[in-house]
């Protein structure tokens, strides 16, 4: 005979609260993930450049969960869910698209801490798809023999790379895709020509930097675009590096694209000595917000664009 022990008012507003969080991140609703968790809460992801990335408090883990659902290929289910005083161990699966079209099953897991019926730490693990080191199987008959492994949070099938003249082509498509996401498609006047004499000269007027899914079999395929421009001095006389456009295809979201592109970015403004990385986000984007948010931007609490149209001849 079995006998089922009555769960104490804290156990079921802790399985409540989780149900309710589950539900929402199904969902995709900040607003009601965000009254769910405490105000010191602490939210470490799968991914990032940490490996993962951690947010604190409840403002930053807000900007952390809208970073999160913006990048989620969606289709998540929970598999499991196991309740030990105050923490819960949840599994979880994800349908994703790879690179060659064909669907790949992510699968994690989370851990919650609870207090006071409501999220304290959220945890969260996934398997990583990756082919084990052929040189390595011999090894595999002796556990001794093997050294401990570099681990990572995130397989990546692309590189981060200077744009060249082959890519026009796609380029071109991307900054098309931004300008109608932006409203601007009707105005919109690049060409493949401008676009290497602007950029590719001997003395070009911007650099993009592009993420190149390059396998043998195919031709490179663009995921995502980052266009910059430099100011070459302002007060300080340092320049400024301006990032005019951050792009990422909608096929190819979900896999550390934007965040490996602005790292470049990044860092290509310190190989110019330029003092900051600077750009503008569009008048109601949440996710780029939450995104930069989530990878050190902070809006500027001193400036504001301000615009003077010329005037016709």
């Amino acid at each position: 005979m079995s006998i089922m022990r009555q769960l104490s008012e804290e156990e079921t507003r802790n399985r409540s609260c989780l149900e309710a969080f589950q539900a929402a991140w199904g969902a995709r609703d900040v607003a009601a993930l965000g009254g769910l968790i405490t105000d010191g809460c602490v939210y470490s992801a799968s991914v990032g450049p940490e490996p993962g990335t951690t947010w604190r408090g409840r403002d930053e883990v807000i900007a952390g969960f809208a970073l999160m659902l913006a990048n989620d290929p969606g289709g998540s289910s929970s598999l499991e869910t196991i309740y030990v005083g105050d923490k819960a161990f949840a599994t979880w699966s994800i349908e994703a698209a790879r690179p060659d079209g064909t669907t790949q099953t992510i699968r994690g897991s989370d851990v919650f801490d609870f207090k006071d019926g409501l999220i304290a730490r959220k945890d969260a693990f996934r398997k990583v798809e990756a082919n084990l080191t052929p040189t390595l199987a011999p090894a595999l008959t002796s556990a001794s023999s093997l050294s401990p492994a570099p681990t990572s949070k995130r397989s990546r099938d692309y590189i981060v790379r200077a744009f060249r003249e082959a890519d026009v082509p796609q380029l071109l498509q991307l900054m098309r895709a931004l300008a109608a996401f932006e409203g601007y498609l009707d105005d919109f006047r690049v060409s493949e020509a401008d676009l290497i004499d602007f950029g590719l000269s001997a003395a070009p007027r911007f650099e993009a930097l592009v993420a190149a899914n390059e396998r043998a079999d195919t031709p490179p395929r663009l995921l995502g675009m980052c266009v910059l421009y430099r100011i070459p001095w302002t007060y300080d006389m340092k320049p400024k590096l301006v990032m005019k456009e951050l792009f990422i295809d909608e096929a190819a979201r979900g896999r550390g694209v934007g965040q490996a592109l602005l790292a470049a970015a990044q860092a290509r403004a310190h190989e110019t000595g330029a003092s900051a990385l600077i750009w503008t986000v569009l008048k109601g984007n949440r996710a780029a917000e939450a995104f930069y948010a989530g990878n050190g931007g902070k809006p500027d609490p001193l400036w504001n664009n301000w615009v003077l149209p010329t005037k016709s001849p």
